[in-house]
């Protein structure tokens, strides 16, 4: 059984904010890294070839909070 991973597209969807928020979200923790609330945001997964971010469905809960 394989983890199932979500496009930004359908993070966005499930956490209720727009794509946008979400690259803010992550330029905060790369700008950031050492804050107590970008360390609260679960890494993603980047695939090889094209770089696209990959989030594991069980982070959502932790991208809401």
């Amino acid at each position: 059984m394989g983890l199932t991973l979500l496009r930004v597209e359908e993070v966005a969807v499930l956490c209720g904010v727009s794509v946008q928020s979400i690259n803010n979200w992550y330029r905060f923790k790369r700008e950031n890294p050492d804050n107590e609330y970008a360390r609260l945001l679960p890494d993603y997964v980047t695939l090889e070839g094209n770089g696209q971010r990959m989030w594991h469905k069980t982070d959502i809960n932790a991208l809401i909070e």
